[in-house]
């Protein structure tokens, strides 16, 4: 598939995501094949989103990770807290939430 056309695809099912007015946005690294303006465009939709819709965001790229209130990682099969401020992103927790 062209990366033209899965950029089509992408964002008519981002689009599509927000039909409905959800309350919970699943993003499974959503912004994966965006250039960068595509990218920017989400993070500014998501930030205006903020507060108004649970956003769960799957991703490995920091500016979005710094959207959140909260960042998890799994390490070793356990889901360990982190941060969610840009300084403590880079700095791993104890906190093991119970699986």
């Amino acid at each position: 598939m062209n990366s033209s056309l899965y950029k089509h695809i992408l964002y008519s099912a981002i689009v599509r995501a927000f039909v409905d007015k959800p309350r919970i946005l699943l993003f499974d690294e959503a912004n994966v094949a965006m250039d960068g303006a595509g990218d920017a465009k989400l993070r500014g939709l998501l930030e205006r989103l903020r507060g108004r819709v649970t956003m769960i965001l799957v991703t490995s790229r920091p500016l979005m990770m710094n959207l959140s209130d909260f960042v998890y990682n799994i390490v070793d099969g356990s889901l360990i807290q982190r941060g969610g401020d840009a300084g403590q992103l880079r700095q791993p927790s104890s906190q093991v939430v119970p699986t």
